[in-house]
């Protein structure tokens, strides 16, 4: 299955509309809920390309352990007691030990930045707050942790979405904190300040083909990288029903990263993913199984095709085209 997925890609971007861009070679992520999972994920995952992640409401990496019964409760209400987060992190160590995701030893540089609203219901702040313990026993020593926003189960911004303590489409709080604007400044130091979020900067661009994943993701990229210059990259996941299939746009325009991409040259994708009949209503990242047992490691069809999404970034393979905003 890998080789047809590479082999397919391959073939999709072979051609670019645009010079190759000028990108570091690592990477940051970020995400809510589901994609606050996936987040964890890709950088557990893919440490070999990925050094920092933002996880906005989401446990510790492999928190389901591939069960649904355990992803609703021990991740999400700890009504039933989950397995503790240092047993997961050596867990963590034996995959990577069996070469099913990339060397424990990279995250040891690796930098997490921790977002728990305190008036979330869905995603427990404690739950949140594990992957301290987890990370922390796999040697990390750059984590930050942010309680205090009073945010229920949202994406807080600045002067965005519904009111900051309510838990309601499209899952983005106007909470007076600029949450985008605090894991990239813990990322990347020496930010300028935040510009304008600008629609001619917004591109498509053709997903591989994976399980319950769009055709389509969406990305922000300054004109200014576009023309040469050197610029970061960061992927951000969207949470449940909060695709664009589901809300559309709001996620990628209304949660705060794309100010802060214009005026310090960071290249955003937004990867997409579409619901799937009952295995996943409600169009969410796989964090607990619905698209296999390997879903948290490298050969994981999500997993794979995020890694293409980002190399082929890299290396030039991914077509953007712009973003018909009259559809």
């Amino acid at each position: 299955m890998t080789k047809i997925l590479g082999a397919l890609f391959v073939l999709i971007f072979s051609v670019s509309s645009y010079s190759k861009l000028n990108l570091n070679k690592k990477v940051s992520v970020s995400g809510l809920s589901s994609g606050a999972y996936m987040a964890g994920q890709v950088l557990v995952s893919h440490s070999n390309i990925v050094n920092a992640a933002a996880i906005i409401a989401g446990g510790p990496y492999y928190c389901s352990e591939g069960n649904l019964n355990n992803a609703l409760y021990s991740c999400m209400k700890e009504y039933v007691k989950g397995r503790p987060p240092e047993e997961l992190a050596r867990y963590t160590q034996k995959l990577a030990k069996e070469k099913y995701i990339d060397p424990v030893a990279n995250l040891r540089s690796a930098k997490v930045y921790l977002v728990a609203g305190k008036y979330d219901e869905t995603v427990l702040p404690q739950v949140t707050a594990k992957n301290i313990d987890y990370f922390e026993t796999l040697g990390l020593t750059r984590i930050a942790y942010n309680g205090d926003i009073p945010s229920g189960h949202n994406f807080p911004t600045l002067n965005q979405g519904v009111a900051c303590d309510r838990t309601k489409s499209p899952y983005i709080g106007n909470c007076n904190f600029d949450t985008a604007g605090s894991f990239l400044r813990f990322f990347y130091p020496n930010l300028k300040s935040r510009g304008k979020n600008l629609k001619e900067n917004y591109y498509r661009f053709l997903q591989p083909r994976a399980i319950s994943m769009a055709e389509e993701g969406v990305a922000y990229i300054p004109p200014q990288c576009l023309q040469g210059d050197k610029c970061s990259l960061h992927m951000s996941f969207h949470g449940c029903k909060q695709s664009e299939s589901d809300v559309g746009a709001e996620y990628y325009v209304k949660v705060g990263i794309n100010e802060w991409a214009t005026t310090n040259n960071i290249v955003v994708l937004y990867p997409q993913t579409t619901s799937m009949g009952m295995k996943n209503p409600n169009s969410c990242w796989d964090w607990w199984g619905y698209s296999g047992e390997d879903f948290a490691v490298k050969s994981g069809s999500q997993m794979q095709a995020v890694e293409q999404i980002i190399l082929a970034t890299q290396s030039g393979r991914l077509q953007f085209k712009p973003l018909n905003w009259s559809k």
